[in-house]
Formats: C-alpha cells, sequence, structure tokens
C-alpha cells in the first residue's frame, strides 16, 4: 500500500503542470481525487503507524495552525452565506461563491506537504521523487524551448492568446512558469551538489584541486545532469520574467550557501570562505555564460523601460486590495475573491482594465481573503516549516540536501510572490509543497542504534 501510495502521489506532482498548471477544475479536480486515494493507501499501510508514532509531536504545531486556517475558510463561508440576503455590495457576503474552491485547493497543498514529509521519511524515496521532479520538469522545460522555436503561437492543443514571443512551457503565464522552472532548476542544482567530487581527492597544484572537480570530474559524473541544468536555464531565460529570474539566481545562491556552510566544518577558517563562496561564484558565472548565449529574450524585457508603468499598475491593484482589506480586516472577503472585490472597489480614474483576478502579490491577496489573524496563522505554520528546514541544514551531515533545497524553494517562492502570483497556482503550489514536505521530512537524523528520529537541534559530537 506504500507503493501505491507513493506511485500515485509522484503520478499527481509530475502530471500537475501539464494541462496549463491545473488551473481549470477539470484538471485539478482529479488531481486532488487522486491524492486522496494516495493518502488513503498510506493510512491502510503499516507504515502509518510508525509515522504517527515519530511525527505527530514535529507536526503537531503545523497541523493544528493549518487545521485551525482551514476551519476559518469553512466559517467564512457559513458566515458570508448567512448575511448573503440583507448584505450591502461592499459587506463581502456576495463574493464566497469562489471560496469553496479555494478550500479543496489549499486542502490539496497541505496534503501534498503531508504525503511528502510520511513518504519522504524514507531517503531512497526522497532521492527517487527528487530526481522524478527534476525529470518532469526537464520535459516541460524542453517542451518551452522547442514551442517557442517550432509553435510559437500554439500552447498545448489550444492556441496561445498571449504572451507571444516568450516561452510559457504548459503554463498560460510565462511569470509562473518561471517560477515552476526555477524549483526545477534549483532541485538538479541540489542533485548536482549531493554527489560532487570533492576536491581533496584530486592531485595537483592548489587551483586544479580547487577547481577541477567541478569542472572535469563533475562533468564526468553527472553530464546529464548538467545538460538538463542548462536546459531549464534557457527555458528561464526564453520566458521573460525578470522577477522570476531574479527570485531563481537568489534561491541558487542561498542554496549553494547553505550546503557550503553545511560542508565548512572540518575546513581550516582561512579557507573555509572560499570554500563557501566557490560553488556560488561558479553559478554565478554558468547562469551568466548562458544568459549572454541566448538571453536575448530576457535582455529585450529589462531594456525595454516599460518596468516603471508596470511598477505603477500593480502598485495600483494594491491599493485596491488594501482598500478593501481596511473594510474587513478581521473576517476577510473570502479566499480566491478578489476578481469580485476588484469589480467592486475600482474607482472609475484608475487606468486598470476591468476583471483584473490577482493582486500580483500573493502576501496581500491571501490577506484580503483570509482576514489579517488568520493569514497570521497560516504564515507561522509557513515559517515554522522552512525553519525546521534551516536548523536540518545546519545539523545534518547526511540528507542535508533535502532540507536545503526546501529551504531554496521558499526563499524563491516567498520572493516571486511579493511581485507576483504564480503560488496561486495548483501546479506550483504542488511542487512547493513537495519540496517542502520532502525537507520538512529529511530535517532530523535517524538514530540507527535505537531507530527513533533525533531533534535537529542535538548537534552529532552529543550523539
Amino acid at each position: 500500500m506504500t507503493r501505491v501510495a507513493g506511485f500515485l502521489f509522484l503520478a499527481t506532482i509530475l502530471v500537475s503542470p501539464v494541462p496549463f498548471g491545473a488551473i481549470q477544475a477539470w484538471a485539478w479536480g482529479p488531481m486532488v481525487i487522486v491524492l486522496g486515494l494516495a493518502a488513503t493507501a498510506f493510512a491502510c499501510s503499516k507504515e502509518m503507524k510508525a509515522f504517527v508514532n515519530e511525527w505527530h509531536a514535529r507536526l503537531g504545531l503545523p497541523l493544528l495552525g493549518f487545521g485551525a486556517v482551514l476551519l476559518w475558510i469553512f466559517v467564512q463561508g457559513e458566515l458570508f452565506s448567512a448575511l448573503a440576503p440583507g448584505s450591502g455590495a461592499r459587506s463581502g457576503s456576495s463574493l464566497i461563491a469562489d471560496v469553496p474552491d479555494s478550500l479543496f485547493r489549499i486542502l490539496a497543498y497541505g496534503l501534498v506537504f503531508i504525503l511528502a514529509v510520511a513518504l519522504g521519511r524514507s531517503r531512497t524515496f526522497a532521492e527517487v521523487a527528487m530526481r522524478l521532479f527534476a525529470l518532469g520538469g526537464l520535459l516541460v522545460a524542453l517542451y518551452a524551448v522547442f514551442s517557442w522555436q517550432l509553435t510559437p503561437e500554439r500552447l498545448l492543443w489550444t492556441r496561445k492568446e498571449i504572451y507571444h514571443g516568450f516561452a510559457t512551457g504548459t503554463f498560460l503565464n510565462r511569470n509562473t512558469f518561471a517560477t515552476y522552472a526555477g524549483l526545477v532548476l534549483i532541485t538538479i542544482t541540489a542533485i548536482i551538489l549531493a554527489q560532487r567530487p570533492r576536491a581533496e581527492n584530486v592531485s595537483g597544484p592548489g587551483f586544479a584541486r580547487r577547481f577541477v572537480p567541478y569542472f572535469v570530474m563533475q562533468l564526468e559524473r553527472n553530464w546529464f545532469w548538467i545538460l538538463a541544468w542548462i536546459v531549464v536555464v534557457f527555458a528561464l531565460l526564453l520566458s521573460g520574467s525578470r522577477a522570476g529570474t531574479l527570485s531563481t539566481a537568489a534561491a541558487m545562491i542561498s542554496l549553494l550557501l547553505l550546503m557550503g556552510r553545511s560542508k565548512a566544518g572540518d575546513v581550516p577558517s582561512r579557507h573555509r570562505w572560499m570554500r563557501r563562496l566557490k560553488a556560488p561564484a561558479i553559478a554565478v558565472f554558468g547562469m551568466l555564460a548562458v544568459y549572454f548565449a541566448g538571453g536575448d529574450v530576457l535582455a529585450a524585457r529589462i531594456w525595454e523601460g516599460g518596468l516603471a508603468a508596470q511598477a505603477s499598475e500593480r502598485l495600483e491593484l494594491s491599493e485596491v486590495a488594501l482598500r478593501a482589506l481596511a473594510d474587513s480586516p478581521w473576517t476577510g472577503t473570502g479566499l480566491g475573491t478578489f476578481p469580485q472585490i476588484f469589480a467592486i472597489y475600482r474607482p472609475p480614474h484608475l487606468t486598470l482594465q476591468p476583471g483584473s483576478e490577482f493582486v500580483h502579490n500573493s502576501f496581500l491577496e491571501v490577506t484580503l481573503g483570509l482576514g489579517v489573524p488568520a493569514a497570521l496563522v497560516f504564515y507561522a505554520v509557513l515559517a515554522y516549516c522552512a525553519y525546521q528546514c534551516f536548523r536540518g541544514v545546519r545539523r545534518r551531515r547526511r540528507g542535508r540536501v533535502f532540507p536545503a533545497l526546501a529551504a531554496a524553494a521558499t526563499i524563491l517562492a516567498a520572493m516571486h510572490s511579493l511581485v507576483d502570483f504564480s503560488l496561486e497556482i495548483p501546479a506550483v503550489a504542488m511542487a512547493y509543497a513537495f519540496l517542502l514536505g520532502l525537507g520538512f521530512g529529511q530535517a532530523w537524523r535517524r538514530d540507527l542504534a535505537r531507530g527513533e528520529w533525533i531533534d535537529a537541534n542535538v548537534r552529532f559530537g552529543d550523539l
């Protein structure tokens, strides 16, 4: 039953980007059903009891907070439905129609996280899952590159209506594709880092001992993943997403610094900074090389001069959201109701066109939907899980790549969410929850003598 659960779970994660990022109910609805079947299969397996015994304390706090948020979304629906008949236009009571969809979506993301933690306790499963996710992302990136070159006016089986001249992969929006490609790129980077050769094993003068493993031995051992890395970088640049590329670069550097710090304990202090900065410097050099080789699309967007106008437009959207939030800071307007909110609060003099669906700031949009108290609880749950991943990187020796990857994915998602809505797309949200769950599940070290998991606070010298 555990294998059935793992198969259904990974199949859902891999398939989710294909139908336009699973933004339509006919796409994400069946995925939620399959996730439910995977959870049922795992609950019926022999691993369920061990999982509960080992993880009830570590998952208790985030599950309590997440359950409170789900309960509040349900209460919102009941409360607003009760007020609907006699309420005014600005009360938000008529906006609850989209809340059930949002409730099921956020429940699915939570289920992805729990299954990733439960199944990712096995390092073997975590390694296989990480590689399968990277391969699935590579296929999406390959489709993005080839479709941009060969069928620029087509998106899967439909005609592309927007973003002509840009690579969007299997997504409707180029920024959403950039976030997904960024998550795939840091995953491939983590795979390469996890099996990189040691410089100490290379003979020769100092320069060769430090840099040869990153080029010659790495190319010989990881040639496939290095080629995959280059393909995904090309696809990311062809998306033309400035914020997506910047967020990915920041996440990449963070991942390399986290991995470098965890390896620097036994290195003499005079060499630690060189060792920590060596991998980030090489990665930045590689991205710049790929950029100058094929980054014309992104370069054109950077220098086109429309950044100020776009920033002004998004500030207007934020102003609309803030005015609505000021009217209902405690109860919110319902998760996923911004299109209706925009229609109500949009002043006539704004240059924005009617029908805006997103605030282009996920933090502000979620706060508007849930209300300030519930949104703070939701953010606290995510922050707790990310914090445990950072701790896992600092304390673990084996398997530290998984919490490091989860921490880097959190940085990428958080940075891009400040200016866009990628995490509100099911496929991207599932990918992030998947990586965060794997990292959380590997943030503790197992005491093989006793068969128990040890908190990441315990230093290895104390064992």
